[in-house]
């Protein structure tokens, strides 16, 4: 599939959902890379997690610079670094099931 066509696909489906779609950055823009359906990867981070003030003073945490992709197979960052693009659905609840049942049982 292109990105296109399957990005007019999941606009058209019925309920809201969550993507995370990343298109390689190409030098010819009129030929779009094929989808890859993947996970998450991961990535090192070569910084520390910095605590810092807004110019309003609200305090945010910086990230850092995002340290070296590790770009295993089936991941959105091997789809990247094979030139397509990646589609990965997300959710947004990222409760530890386990955890919480063990925790609720002892108190």
């Amino acid at each position: 599939h292109t990105t296109l066509s399957t990005v007019d696909h999941l606009l058209a489906r019925p309920t809201p959902e969550l993507w995370n779609l990343n298109v390689p950055n190409a030098a010819n823009a009129s030929k779009l890379p094929t989808v890859q359906w993947a996970r998450l990867g991961r990535r090192t981070h070569s910084s520390p997690v910095q605590a810092l003030l807004s110019p309003k003073g609200g305090q945010y945490f910086w990230l850092g610079n995002g340290g070296e992709d590790i770009p295993n197979a089936g991941t959105d960052m091997a789809a990247i670094a094979a030139g397509n693009a990646s589609l990965t659905p997300i959710t947004l609840d990222r409760t530890d099931l386990a955890a919480l049942a063990a925790y609720q049982s002892v108190a």
